[in-house]
Protein backbone atom coordinates (compact mmCIF):
# COMPACT_ATOMS: atom_id res chain seq x y z
CA UNK A 1 0.00 0.00 0.00
CA UNK A 2 2.93 2.34 0.65
CA UNK A 3 3.90 2.49 -3.01
CA UNK A 4 0.54 4.07 -3.79
CA UNK A 5 1.39 7.07 -1.64
CA UNK A 6 4.16 8.08 -4.03
CA UNK A 7 1.48 9.29 -6.44
CA UNK A 8 1.06 12.22 -4.07
CA UNK A 9 4.55 13.57 -4.85
CA UNK A 10 5.47 16.01 -7.59
CA UNK A 11 7.84 14.84 -10.31
CA UNK A 12 10.96 16.35 -8.73
CA UNK A 13 10.32 14.82 -5.31
CA UNK A 14 9.52 11.48 -6.94
CA UNK A 15 12.77 11.42 -8.91
CA UNK A 16 14.92 12.48 -5.94
CA UNK A 17 13.08 10.13 -3.61
CA UNK A 18 13.82 7.21 -5.95
CA UNK A 19 17.52 8.20 -5.84
CA UNK A 20 17.45 8.34 -2.05
CA UNK A 21 15.86 4.90 -1.84
CA UNK A 22 18.32 3.39 -4.32
CA UNK A 23 21.31 4.98 -2.53
CA UNK A 24 20.32 3.41 0.79
CA UNK A 25 19.60 6.66 2.60
CA UNK A 26 16.49 5.30 4.36
CA UNK A 27 16.82 3.62 7.74
CA UNK A 28 13.53 2.12 8.96
CA UNK A 29 13.42 2.36 12.75
CA UNK A 30 9.96 0.93 13.48
CA UNK A 31 7.13 -0.85 11.71
CA UNK A 32 3.65 -1.47 13.08
CA UNK A 33 0.21 -2.07 11.70
CA UNK A 34 -0.45 0.78 9.30
CA UNK A 35 2.67 2.75 10.29
CA UNK A 36 6.34 3.06 9.30
CA UNK A 37 8.88 5.19 11.18
CA UNK A 38 12.20 5.97 9.46
CA UNK A 39 15.19 8.27 9.34
CA UNK A 40 16.33 9.56 5.95
CA UNK A 41 19.95 10.63 5.69
CA UNK A 42 21.26 13.42 3.51
CA UNK A 43 23.59 16.13 4.71
CA UNK A 44 21.02 16.31 7.54
CA UNK A 45 18.94 13.45 8.95
CA UNK A 46 15.14 13.86 8.86
CA UNK A 47 12.50 11.89 10.79
CA UNK A 48 9.72 10.38 8.66
CA UNK A 49 6.40 8.79 9.70
CA UNK A 50 4.03 7.11 7.22
CA UNK A 51 0.40 6.25 8.01
CA UNK A 52 -2.14 4.77 5.67
CA UNK A 53 -3.89 8.14 5.32
CA UNK A 54 -1.37 10.55 6.86
CA UNK A 55 2.34 11.30 6.88
CA UNK A 56 4.95 13.63 8.33
CA UNK A 57 8.56 14.63 7.71
CA UNK A 58 10.73 17.08 9.64
CA UNK A 59 12.23 18.64 6.49
CA UNK A 60 11.00 22.10 5.39
CA UNK A 61 8.90 20.61 2.54
CA UNK A 62 7.39 17.92 4.75
CA UNK A 63 6.51 20.41 7.48
CA UNK A 64 4.51 22.38 4.94
CA UNK A 65 2.39 19.24 4.34
CA UNK A 66 3.68 18.26 0.90
CA UNK A 67 4.79 14.72 0.09
CA UNK A 68 8.56 15.27 -0.02
CA UNK A 69 11.43 13.23 -1.42
CA UNK A 70 12.11 11.73 2.04
CA UNK A 71 8.55 10.40 2.23
CA UNK A 72 8.84 9.02 -1.30
CA UNK A 73 12.07 7.24 -0.41
CA UNK A 74 10.54 5.76 2.75
CA UNK A 75 7.43 4.58 0.90
CA UNK A 76 9.58 2.86 -1.74
CA UNK A 77 11.75 1.14 0.84
CA UNK A 78 8.72 0.03 2.88
CA UNK A 79 7.21 -1.44 -0.32
CA UNK A 80 10.46 -3.17 -1.30
CA UNK A 81 10.84 -0.98 -4.42
CA UNK A 82 14.46 0.14 -4.01
CA UNK A 83 16.12 -1.46 -6.98
CA UNK A 84 18.24 -3.67 -4.78
CA UNK A 85 20.46 -2.90 -1.82
CA UNK A 86 23.41 -0.53 -2.35
CA UNK A 87 26.96 -1.89 -2.44
CA UNK A 88 28.31 0.78 -0.10
CA UNK A 89 27.23 2.21 3.26
CA UNK A 90 23.49 2.60 3.75
CA UNK A 91 23.62 6.18 5.01
CA UNK A 92 25.92 9.19 5.40
CA UNK A 93 26.16 8.52 9.13
CA UNK A 94 27.23 4.94 8.43
CA UNK A 95 29.66 6.15 5.76
CA UNK A 96 31.14 8.75 8.15
CA UNK A 97 31.60 6.00 10.70
CA UNK A 98 33.89 4.28 8.23
CA UNK A 99 36.03 7.40 7.76
CA UNK A 100 37.06 9.09 4.53
CA UNK A 101 36.99 5.84 2.55
CA UNK A 102 33.45 5.18 3.70
CA UNK A 103 32.26 8.62 2.61
CA UNK A 104 34.06 8.23 -0.71
CA UNK A 105 32.35 4.86 -1.29
CA UNK A 106 28.97 6.34 -0.40
CA UNK A 107 29.43 9.26 -2.78
CA UNK A 108 30.84 7.01 -5.48
CA UNK A 109 27.64 4.94 -5.48
CA UNK A 110 25.60 7.99 -6.49
CA UNK A 111 24.75 9.07 -9.98
CA UNK A 112 25.16 12.70 -11.10
CA UNK A 113 21.68 13.61 -9.98
CA UNK A 114 22.31 12.25 -6.51
CA UNK A 115 25.57 14.13 -6.18
CA UNK A 116 23.91 17.36 -7.24
CA UNK A 117 21.28 16.77 -4.59
CA UNK A 118 23.91 16.27 -1.90
CA UNK A 119 25.68 19.47 -2.92
CA UNK A 120 22.40 21.36 -3.01
CA UNK A 121 21.59 20.23 0.54
CA UNK A 122 25.10 21.05 1.68
CA UNK A 123 25.00 24.56 0.24
CA UNK A 124 21.61 25.27 1.85
CA UNK A 125 22.14 23.70 5.26
CA UNK A 126 25.91 23.98 5.80
CA UNK A 127 27.24 26.95 3.81
CA UNK A 128 30.57 26.95 5.70
CA UNK A 129 31.15 23.32 4.74
CA UNK A 130 30.23 24.12 1.15
CA UNK A 131 32.70 27.02 1.11
CA UNK A 132 35.39 24.66 2.43
CA UNK A 133 34.55 22.17 -0.33
CA UNK A 134 34.77 24.84 -3.02
CA UNK A 135 38.06 26.05 -1.54
CA UNK A 136 39.47 22.52 -1.51
CA UNK A 137 38.45 22.11 -5.16
CA UNK A 138 40.17 25.38 -5.99
CA UNK A 139 43.36 24.22 -4.29
CA UNK A 140 43.31 20.93 -6.19
CA UNK A 141 42.59 22.47 -9.60
CA UNK A 142 44.37 25.83 -9.33
CA UNK A 143 41.07 27.66 -9.91
CA UNK A 144 41.69 30.89 -7.98
CA UNK A 145 38.12 32.07 -8.52
CA UNK A 146 37.26 29.74 -5.64
CA UNK A 147 39.18 32.17 -3.39
CA UNK A 148 36.89 35.14 -4.13
CA UNK A 149 34.34 34.31 -1.38
CA UNK A 150 37.23 34.00 1.05
CA UNK A 151 38.52 37.44 0.07
CA UNK A 152 35.04 38.93 0.26
CA UNK A 153 34.63 37.56 3.79
CA UNK A 154 36.97 40.35 4.95
CA UNK A 155 34.40 43.02 4.09
CA UNK A 156 32.50 44.76 6.85
CA UNK A 157 30.89 48.16 7.29
CA UNK A 158 31.10 48.04 11.07
CA UNK A 159 33.49 50.08 13.17
CA UNK A 160 35.85 47.57 14.79
CA UNK A 161 37.17 48.22 18.29
CA UNK A 162 40.61 46.87 19.11
CA UNK A 163 39.34 43.40 20.05
CA UNK A 164 37.26 43.04 16.89
CA UNK A 165 40.12 44.52 14.85
CA UNK A 166 42.50 41.90 16.23
CA UNK A 167 40.05 39.12 15.34
CA UNK A 168 39.58 40.57 11.87
CA UNK A 169 43.37 40.87 11.48
CA UNK A 170 43.85 37.20 12.30
CA UNK A 171 41.23 36.30 9.69
CA UNK A 172 43.02 38.54 7.18
CA UNK A 173 46.28 36.70 7.82
CA UNK A 174 44.48 33.39 7.19
CA UNK A 175 43.24 34.77 3.87
CA UNK A 176 46.81 35.85 3.07
CA UNK A 177 48.00 32.31 3.91
CA UNK A 178 45.49 30.86 1.45
CA UNK A 179 46.42 33.31 -1.30
CA UNK A 180 50.10 32.63 -0.76
CA UNK A 181 49.51 28.88 -1.09
CA UNK A 182 47.66 29.52 -4.33
CA UNK A 183 50.38 31.72 -5.89
CA UNK A 184 52.28 29.91 -8.65
CA UNK A 185 53.54 31.01 -12.07
CA UNK A 186 50.39 29.45 -13.54
CA UNK A 187 47.97 31.27 -11.22
CA UNK A 188 49.79 34.61 -10.86
CA UNK A 189 47.89 36.42 -13.62
CA UNK A 190 44.52 35.48 -12.12
CA UNK A 191 45.64 36.35 -8.61
CA UNK A 192 46.74 39.93 -9.41
CA UNK A 193 43.19 41.37 -9.60
CA UNK A 194 42.06 39.18 -6.70
CA UNK A 195 44.87 40.52 -4.53
CA UNK A 196 43.98 44.08 -5.53
CA UNK A 197 40.43 43.42 -4.38
CA UNK A 198 41.70 42.00 -1.08
CA UNK A 199 44.00 45.00 -0.51
CA UNK A 200 41.26 47.51 -1.28
CA UNK A 201 38.76 45.76 0.99
CA UNK A 202 41.22 45.49 3.86
CA UNK A 203 42.37 49.11 3.55
CA UNK A 204 38.75 50.27 3.77
CA UNK A 205 38.15 48.15 6.87
CA UNK A 206 41.33 49.46 8.53
CA UNK A 207 39.99 52.97 7.99
CA UNK A 208 37.12 52.03 10.32
CA UNK A 209 39.16 50.02 12.82
CA UNK A 210 41.17 50.53 15.98
CA UNK A 211 44.20 48.63 14.69
CA UNK A 212 46.25 49.41 17.80
CA UNK A 213 48.18 46.15 17.56
CA UNK A 214 48.95 46.66 13.86
CA UNK A 215 47.76 43.15 12.98
CA UNK A 216 45.45 44.37 10.21
CA UNK A 217 48.16 46.61 8.77
CA UNK A 218 50.60 43.69 8.79
CA UNK A 219 48.09 41.58 6.88
CA UNK A 220 47.66 44.37 4.31
CA UNK A 221 51.45 44.54 3.90
CA UNK A 222 51.53 40.77 3.33
CA UNK A 223 48.86 41.07 0.65
CA UNK A 224 50.84 43.84 -1.03
CA UNK A 225 54.00 41.71 -1.00
CA UNK A 226 52.03 38.88 -2.63
CA UNK A 227 50.72 41.33 -5.22
CA UNK A 228 54.28 42.38 -6.02
CA UNK A 229 55.31 38.74 -6.49
CA UNK A 230 52.28 37.91 -8.61
CA UNK A 231 52.77 40.98 -10.83
CA UNK A 232 56.43 40.07 -11.30
CA UNK A 233 55.57 36.48 -12.25
CA UNK A 234 52.81 37.55 -14.65
CA UNK A 235 53.09 41.27 -15.48
CA UNK A 236 49.66 42.85 -16.03
CA UNK A 237 49.02 45.72 -18.43
CA UNK A 238 51.81 48.21 -17.53
CA UNK A 239 49.58 51.28 -17.78
CA UNK A 240 46.94 49.75 -15.56
CA UNK A 241 49.55 48.68 -12.97
CA UNK A 242 51.20 52.13 -13.00
CA UNK A 243 47.89 53.88 -12.40
CA UNK A 244 46.94 51.41 -9.65
CA UNK A 245 50.21 52.17 -7.87
CA UNK A 246 49.77 55.94 -8.18
CA UNK A 247 46.15 55.83 -7.05
CA UNK A 248 47.01 53.88 -3.92
CA UNK A 249 50.09 56.01 -3.23
CA UNK A 250 47.95 59.12 -3.01
CA UNK A 251 44.60 57.74 -1.92
CA UNK A 252 43.33 55.07 0.46
CA UNK A 253 46.44 52.92 0.88
CA UNK A 254 48.99 55.64 1.63
CA UNK A 255 50.22 53.74 4.71
CA UNK A 256 51.37 50.85 2.51
CA UNK A 257 54.86 50.82 0.98
CA UNK A 258 53.98 50.84 -2.72
CA UNK A 259 57.61 50.67 -3.77
CA UNK A 260 58.21 51.38 -7.44
CA UNK A 261 61.65 49.75 -7.18
CA UNK A 262 60.06 46.40 -6.35
CA UNK A 263 57.46 46.82 -9.08
CA UNK A 264 59.96 47.91 -11.74
CA UNK A 265 60.31 44.43 -13.37
CA UNK A 266 56.53 44.20 -13.72
CA UNK A 267 56.15 47.78 -14.98
CA UNK A 268 58.86 47.64 -17.61
CA UNK A 269 59.94 50.73 -19.52
CA UNK A 270 56.45 51.66 -20.70
CA UNK A 271 54.93 51.24 -17.25
CA UNK A 272 57.67 53.31 -15.63
CA UNK A 273 57.16 56.07 -18.17
CA UNK A 274 53.43 56.16 -17.34
CA UNK A 275 54.22 55.99 -13.61
CA UNK A 276 56.52 59.03 -13.84
CA UNK A 277 54.00 61.01 -15.84
CA UNK A 278 51.14 60.21 -13.45
CA UNK A 279 53.32 60.94 -10.43
CA UNK A 280 54.25 64.38 -11.78
CA UNK A 281 50.56 65.18 -12.34
CA UNK A 282 49.61 64.20 -8.81
CA UNK A 283 52.52 66.07 -7.23
CA UNK A 284 51.66 69.19 -9.20
CA UNK A 285 48.20 69.05 -7.63
CA UNK A 286 49.40 67.95 -4.19
CA UNK A 287 53.09 68.86 -3.77
CA UNK A 288 53.06 68.20 -0.03
CA UNK A 289 51.94 64.56 -0.33
CA UNK A 290 54.23 62.43 1.81
CA UNK A 291 53.44 59.36 -0.29
CA UNK A 292 54.22 61.22 -3.49
CA UNK A 293 57.53 62.57 -2.14
CA UNK A 294 58.53 59.08 -1.04
CA UNK A 295 57.68 57.82 -4.54
CA UNK A 296 60.08 60.44 -5.99
CA UNK A 297 62.83 59.25 -3.63
CA UNK A 298 62.28 55.63 -4.64
CA UNK A 299 62.45 56.61 -8.33
CA UNK A 300 65.79 58.30 -7.64
CA UNK A 301 67.11 55.03 -6.18
CA UNK A 302 65.81 53.13 -9.20
CA UNK A 303 67.52 55.58 -11.56
CA UNK A 304 70.77 55.35 -9.57
CA UNK A 305 71.81 59.00 -9.98
CA UNK A 306 73.95 59.85 -6.93
CA UNK A 307 73.28 63.58 -6.96
CA UNK A 308 69.52 63.09 -7.17
CA UNK A 309 69.60 60.47 -4.40
CA UNK A 310 71.58 62.82 -2.15
CA UNK A 311 69.18 65.69 -2.90
CA UNK A 312 65.92 63.78 -2.45
CA UNK A 313 66.81 61.13 0.14
CA UNK A 314 69.41 63.14 2.08
CA UNK A 315 67.04 66.12 2.38
CA UNK A 316 69.82 68.51 3.35
CA UNK A 317 71.38 66.00 5.80
CA UNK A 318 69.99 68.00 8.70
CA UNK A 319 69.97 64.98 11.02
CA UNK A 320 71.74 61.67 11.42
CA UNK A 321 68.49 59.96 10.43
CA UNK A 322 68.77 61.54 7.00
CA UNK A 323 72.33 60.20 6.78
CA UNK A 324 71.02 56.78 7.73
CA UNK A 325 68.36 56.83 5.00
CA UNK A 326 70.82 58.19 2.44
CA UNK A 327 73.42 55.50 3.12
CA UNK A 328 70.78 52.76 2.80
CA UNK A 329 69.59 54.25 -0.51
CA UNK A 330 73.11 54.54 -1.91
CA UNK A 331 73.85 50.93 -1.01
CA UNK A 332 70.60 49.81 -2.64
CA UNK A 333 71.57 51.72 -5.79
CA UNK A 334 75.00 50.05 -5.81
CA UNK A 335 77.12 53.09 -4.88
CA UNK A 336 79.27 51.69 -2.06
CA UNK A 337 82.01 54.33 -2.19
CA UNK A 338 79.49 57.14 -1.80
CA UNK A 339 77.72 55.15 0.93
CA UNK A 340 81.01 54.85 2.86
CA UNK A 341 81.69 58.56 2.48
CA UNK A 342 78.32 59.57 3.90
CA UNK A 343 78.34 56.86 6.58
CA UNK A 344 81.62 58.18 7.96
CA UNK A 345 80.33 61.73 7.72
CA UNK A 346 77.15 60.69 9.53
CA UNK A 347 79.06 59.17 12.46
CA UNK A 348 80.49 62.63 13.15
CA UNK A 349 77.17 64.44 12.86
CA UNK A 350 74.71 65.22 15.62
CA UNK A 351 74.92 64.84 19.37
CA UNK A 352 75.60 61.55 21.12
CA UNK A 353 71.91 60.77 21.75
CA UNK A 354 71.15 61.25 18.03
CA UNK A 355 73.80 58.87 16.75
CA UNK A 356 72.77 55.55 15.26
CA UNK A 357 74.90 52.37 15.45
CA UNK A 358 73.85 51.45 11.90
CA UNK A 359 76.12 54.11 10.38
CA UNK A 360 79.10 52.78 12.33
CA UNK A 361 78.24 49.21 11.32
CA UNK A 362 77.95 50.04 7.62
CA UNK A 363 81.13 52.12 7.61
CA UNK A 364 83.13 49.45 9.45
CA UNK A 365 81.90 46.73 7.10
CA UNK A 366 82.78 48.76 4.01
CA UNK A 367 86.20 49.67 5.42
CA UNK A 368 86.99 46.02 6.12
CA UNK A 369 85.86 45.02 2.63
CA UNK A 370 88.46 47.47 1.27
CA UNK A 371 91.23 46.15 3.52
CA UNK A 372 91.26 49.28 5.68
CA UNK A 373 91.23 47.36 8.96
CA UNK A 374 93.07 49.97 11.02
CA UNK A 375 90.49 52.57 10.07
CA UNK A 376 87.69 50.15 10.94
CA UNK A 377 89.25 49.55 14.37
CA UNK A 378 89.68 53.28 14.99
CA UNK A 379 86.05 53.80 14.01
CA UNK A 380 84.92 51.22 16.56
CA UNK A 381 86.96 52.95 19.27
CA UNK A 382 85.27 56.21 18.41
CA UNK A 383 81.89 54.48 18.43
CA UNK A 384 82.48 53.31 22.01
CA UNK A 385 83.38 56.88 23.00
CA UNK A 386 80.33 58.30 21.22
CA UNK A 387 77.93 55.53 22.28
CA UNK A 388 79.21 53.89 25.47
CA UNK A 389 76.99 50.80 25.51
CA UNK A 390 77.43 47.06 25.81
CA UNK A 391 76.69 46.78 22.07
CA UNK A 392 79.44 49.25 21.12
CA UNK A 393 81.84 47.41 23.43
CA UNK A 394 80.93 44.11 21.72
CA UNK A 395 81.49 45.66 18.28
CA UNK A 396 84.92 46.94 19.29
CA UNK A 397 85.78 43.55 20.74
CA UNK A 398 84.79 41.77 17.52
CA UNK A 399 86.84 44.20 15.42
CA UNK A 400 89.87 43.94 17.71
CA UNK A 401 89.72 40.16 17.91
CA UNK A 402 89.69 40.05 14.12
CA UNK A 403 92.82 42.23 14.15
CA UNK A 404 94.26 40.14 17.06
CA UNK A 405 94.65 43.24 19.25
CA UNK A 406 91.89 42.67 21.81
CA UNK A 407 94.20 41.98 24.74
CA UNK A 408 95.67 45.45 24.44
CA UNK A 409 92.32 47.09 23.69
CA UNK A 410 90.25 45.49 26.47
CA UNK A 411 91.39 47.43 29.55
CA UNK A 412 91.14 50.77 27.76
CA UNK A 413 87.65 49.89 26.58
CA UNK A 414 86.57 48.86 30.11
CA UNK A 415 87.96 52.08 31.58
CA UNK A 416 86.00 54.10 29.04
CA UNK A 417 82.78 52.28 29.97
CA UNK A 418 83.41 52.70 33.69
CA UNK A 419 83.91 56.42 33.21
CA UNK A 420 80.98 57.08 30.88
CA UNK A 421 78.43 54.29 31.44
CA UNK A 422 78.90 52.45 34.78
CA UNK A 423 75.77 50.33 34.30
CA UNK A 424 77.00 49.11 30.93
CA UNK A 425 80.39 48.42 32.57
CA UNK A 426 78.71 46.19 35.19
CA UNK A 427 76.86 44.27 32.48
CA UNK A 428 80.07 43.76 30.49
CA UNK A 429 81.81 42.42 33.60
CA UNK A 430 78.95 39.97 34.12
CA UNK A 431 79.09 38.98 30.45
CA UNK A 432 82.77 38.21 30.83
CA UNK A 433 82.39 36.29 34.11
CA UNK A 434 83.91 38.99 36.31
CA UNK A 435 81.18 38.59 38.93
CA UNK A 436 83.38 39.31 41.95
CA UNK A 437 84.64 42.62 40.55
CA UNK A 438 81.13 43.61 39.49
CA UNK A 439 79.72 42.86 42.96
CA UNK A 440 82.37 44.84 44.78
CA UNK A 441 82.16 47.79 42.40
CA UNK A 442 78.37 47.93 42.56
CA UNK A 443 78.50 49.09 46.19
CA UNK A 444 79.44 52.56 44.97
CA UNK A 445 77.16 52.69 41.92
CA UNK A 446 73.49 53.53 41.43
CA UNK A 447 72.19 50.68 39.28
CA UNK A 448 68.92 50.39 37.41
CA UNK A 449 66.65 47.50 38.40
CA UNK A 450 67.42 45.15 35.46
CA UNK A 451 71.19 45.47 36.05
CA UNK A 452 70.77 45.02 39.80
CA UNK A 453 68.63 41.90 39.31
CA UNK A 454 71.19 40.40 36.96
CA UNK A 455 74.00 41.16 39.41
CA UNK A 456 72.15 39.71 42.41
CA UNK A 457 71.26 36.53 40.55
CA UNK A 458 74.86 36.07 39.45
CA UNK A 459 76.10 36.59 43.01
CA UNK A 460 73.49 34.15 44.39
CA UNK A 461 74.98 31.37 42.29
CA UNK A 462 78.42 31.74 43.87
CA UNK A 463 77.82 33.47 47.22
CA UNK A 464 74.17 32.94 48.29
CA UNK A 465 74.92 34.30 51.74
CA UNK A 466 75.55 37.79 50.30
CA UNK A 467 72.26 38.47 48.54
CA UNK A 468 69.62 38.55 51.30
CA UNK A 469 69.48 42.32 51.76
CA UNK A 470 69.67 42.97 48.03
CA UNK A 471 66.67 40.72 47.41
CA UNK A 472 64.74 42.39 50.24
CA UNK A 473 65.36 45.77 48.59
CA UNK A 474 64.01 44.46 45.27
CA UNK A 475 60.94 42.97 46.97
CA UNK A 476 60.14 46.17 48.86
CA UNK A 477 60.58 48.23 45.68
CA UNK A 478 57.93 46.16 43.91
CA UNK A 479 55.51 46.31 46.83
CA UNK A 480 55.40 50.09 46.99
CA UNK A 481 52.54 50.13 44.49
CA UNK A 482 49.53 47.83 44.94
CA UNK A 483 49.30 45.96 41.66
CA UNK A 484 48.99 42.24 40.91
CA UNK A 485 51.87 42.38 38.45
CA UNK A 486 54.07 43.87 41.16
CA UNK A 487 52.84 41.23 43.60
CA UNK A 488 53.78 38.42 41.23
CA UNK A 489 57.23 39.85 40.62
CA UNK A 490 57.85 40.41 44.35
CA UNK A 491 56.82 36.83 45.12
CA UNK A 492 59.10 35.59 42.32
CA UNK A 493 62.04 37.44 43.91
CA UNK A 494 61.00 36.00 47.27
CA UNK A 495 61.17 32.50 45.80
CA UNK A 496 64.66 33.18 44.46
CA UNK A 497 65.66 34.49 47.87
CA UNK A 498 64.23 31.36 49.49
CA UNK A 499 66.49 29.14 47.39
CA UNK A 500 69.52 31.28 48.19
CA UNK A 501 68.61 31.35 51.91
CA UNK A 502 68.34 27.56 52.00
CA UNK A 503 71.83 27.23 50.51
CA UNK A 504 73.22 29.87 52.88
CA UNK A 505 71.59 28.32 56.00
CA UNK A 506 69.43 31.42 56.44
CA UNK A 507 66.07 29.63 56.54
CA UNK A 508 65.00 31.17 59.85
CA UNK A 509 65.70 34.66 58.57
CA UNK A 510 63.70 33.91 55.42
CA UNK A 511 60.70 32.55 57.38
CA UNK A 512 60.75 35.64 59.58
CA UNK A 513 60.84 37.89 56.49
CA UNK A 514 57.78 36.20 54.97
CA UNK A 515 55.88 36.51 58.27
CA UNK A 516 56.76 40.19 58.50
CA UNK A 517 55.57 40.77 54.93
CA UNK A 518 52.24 39.07 55.69
CA UNK A 519 51.76 41.26 58.76
CA UNK A 520 52.86 44.47 57.02
CA UNK A 521 50.58 43.95 54.03
CA UNK A 522 47.62 42.29 55.75
CA UNK A 523 45.27 44.81 54.06
CA UNK A 524 46.25 43.44 50.66
CA UNK A 525 44.37 40.10 50.64
CA UNK A 526 45.59 39.03 47.21
CA UNK A 527 49.22 39.53 48.19
CA UNK A 528 48.69 37.88 51.59
CA UNK A 529 47.21 34.79 49.91
CA UNK A 530 50.24 34.55 47.62
CA UNK A 531 52.64 35.00 50.56
CA UNK A 532 50.88 32.44 52.74
CA UNK A 533 50.92 29.92 49.91
CA UNK A 534 54.65 30.53 49.54
CA UNK A 535 55.21 30.27 53.28
CA UNK A 536 53.48 26.90 53.30
CA UNK A 537 56.07 25.49 50.93
CA UNK A 538 59.01 26.77 52.95
CA UNK A 539 62.36 28.13 51.71
CA UNK A 540 64.04 26.45 48.78
CA UNK A 541 60.79 25.46 47.02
Amino acid sequence: MWIDLTDLADEGSLIRGEDYARQGRVHVTRTAAGRVDAQVHGTTTYDVVLHARDWSCTCPVGISGDFCKHLVATALVASGETGGPPDGPASLDEAAGRGIEGVATWLGAMDDRGLREVLSDLAREHPDAMDALVLAHGRATGDVSALLPLVQSLRTRRHLDWRAADDHGREAHEVADELERALTPATAASLVPLLETAIADLVRVIGRSDDSSGIQGDAASRLLALHTRAATLAPPDPGRLARWLIKNTFDDAMFLELDVVRYAPALGERGLEIYRRELDKRLEAAPGSSGGQEARRRLAVLDGDIDTIVELVGRGLSSVFHYDALVAALLEAGHEDAALQYALEGTRAGTSWQKTPRLYDVAAQLLRARGRTEEALALRRRQLADLPTTSSYASLREEAESAETWETERLTALDMLLERAPRAWINVLLDEGETELAWEAARDLALDTPTLVRLVRARARTHPEDVFDAYVALIEEHLRVADQRNYRQAVAYLQELGRAAALAHQADRYVSLVADLVETHRRRPTLVTMLERLAGRGPGH
